[in-house]
């Protein structure tokens, strides 16, 4: 069993350690927004624990993320026992990733001269505008993909992402490209109608697609996430993390305790990107697994 970091949310019961890791750091609990991190933390998980973001190795307590919902990032925190393990890198890329599903534009934040280099690596852009609550400082902002909903009217922008994804990564899919290319508009409209898809847009243009679809096997607290896609020129720039969190948002609004996914054995990338999000291997395939993939991904939702 490899020790792989995990990250999840918040609960209200982990304020008192994330609050203990900040305070014994000796930065004294420092992150983007500077000194002071740790002041009210727990009370911040509890009033949004989707923008606090946890993460754990080898068991323990490592690293801790938190953004504001005006898409403020204000901590960025890795244990030093634990850096050098990307850590940061993933906790960060979750907060970008809740902020987009959250239909914001952009985040931004106050990083201290240390962090600077960090954020510039990961695509966090300098520049003038207004700052950080008023504050003069030197604000650092990334822009995020816009992620939404389709909706039944966009059918024919959904046939486009839909054809584009099927023609450009074949192998990723169970369908083909052929069996939907000569399908009429409705088909697709009738998809937008019985599944959650959701696109996402850099720069107003599509870059990316994901589905949430109801279990075949009639489980009441599960939902499949389905094709799955990121453009060639949009990947490295938070996409699927983006789209990822949106289709968790939406799992959560409509109760459900559990996600499914299927994957090729040979896509690597793929399921790093889904043990990242918290995803793990099935041993046996659950009733409504498609057939033209080798594993089974699964998360629980019910505890975070």
């Amino acid at each position: 069993m490899t020790d792989r970091p995990v990250l999840r949310r918040a609960r209200p019961e982990d304020g008192a350690a994330a609050e203990a890791l900040l305070a014994g750091s000796a930065g004294g609990g420092g992150g983007p927004d500077g000194e002071g991190a740790a002041a009210g933390l727990a009370g911040r998980i509890a009033a949004a624990p989707g923008l606090v973001w946890l993460a754990e190795a080898g068991g323990a307590l490592a690293g801790v993320a938190a953004a504001r919902e005006d898409g403020v990032v204000t901590l960025l925190h890795v244990a030093a026992a634990a850096r050098g393990r990307g850590l940061g890198t993933l906790l960060l890329r979750r907060i970008e990733a809740e902020l987009a599903a959250r239909g914001l534009a952009e985040a931004r934040a106050e990083p201290p001269g240390p962090m600077r280099a960090f954020c510039a690596a990961r695509g966090w852009d300098a520049g003038a505008g207004a700052d950080v609550d008023g504050r003069a400082g030197a604000v650092m902002r990334k822009l995020l993909p816009a992620v939404r909903r389709l909706a039944a009217h966009e059918a024919d922008l959904w046939r486009r992402i839909r054809l584009n994804a099927l023609a450009a990564a074949p192998s990723a899919f169970a369908e083909r490209h052929d069996d939907w290319a000569d399908r009429p508009l409705g088909d697709f409209a009738e998809r937008l109608a019985s599944a959650s898809v959701f696109l996402a847009e850099l720069g107003g243009a599509g870059v990316g697609c994901i589905e949430l679809t109801p279990d075949a096997g009639g489980a009441p607290g599960r939902g499949w996430v389905e094709s799955v896609f990121v453009t060639r020129l949009a990947r490295g720039r938070g996409v699927a993390d983006a789209l990822l969190a949106a289709v968790e948002a939406e799992a959560r609004r409509r109760g459900l305790t559990e996600l499914c996914l299927d994957v090729g054995a040979a896509n690597a990338a793929a399921r790093a990107l889904y043990a990242r999000f918290g995803f793990a291997e099935m041993a046996e395939r659950p009733a409504g697994s498609g057939c033209g993939c080798e594993i089974t991904m699964r998360r629980t939702l019910a505890c975070g």
